[in-house]
């Protein structure tokens, strides 16, 4: 067995005392609050804007959300060549880029721009209310060039 180190044991005593003094603990963290609250609220204001904790809180809205993470939604649109795979314009922005899954078995089928993935929702994901709205524009297409 691994013999432990003097910062290893101070750890250790130092859990055990916390786990066995939780009121003492929890009133101290009170009594700091109060006394340090705008510098707390300030720190975390600050540190919220970090790109640390803007990936950190995108990563964990992908993984919650659609069960994927940043590196897997990067994959995809790096497996579209960067495009959204139905009007072929290029994904821009991370405010520009929308995951598209099934909403009845969550499933992610892949990355779109706003507006793609904007119109599949108005139309309820419907195949069929997409296939006529592609039979009506091809329609007006035909009957336009025979004018």
């Amino acid at each position: 067995m691994k013999k432990q180190t003097k910062a290893e044991y101070d750890k250790q005593r130092h859990k055990e005392w916390k786990l066995n003094n939780v009121l003492r603990v929890s009133e101290y963290g009170k009594e700091y609050y109060k006394k340090n609250r705008e510098k707390i609220l300030a720190y975390g204001k600050e540190y919220s804007k970090t790109p640390h904790k803007i990936r950190y809180q995108e990563n964990h809205k992908l993984l919650k959300k659609y069960g994927i993470s940043i590196e897997q939604r990067d994959q995809i649109i790096e497996c579209q060549h960067g495009l959204c795979p139905i009007c072929n314009k290029p994904l821009m922005n991370k405010s520009g880029i929308f995951v598209d899954h099934n909403h009845d078995t969550g499933k992610v089928r892949g990355v779109l721009c706003r507006k793609c993935n904007l119109a599949i929702g108005l139309l309820g994901e419907d195949v069929e209310t997409l296939e006529r709205g592609f039979q009506y524009l091809m329609y007006e297409l035909v009957h336009s060039n025979t004018k």
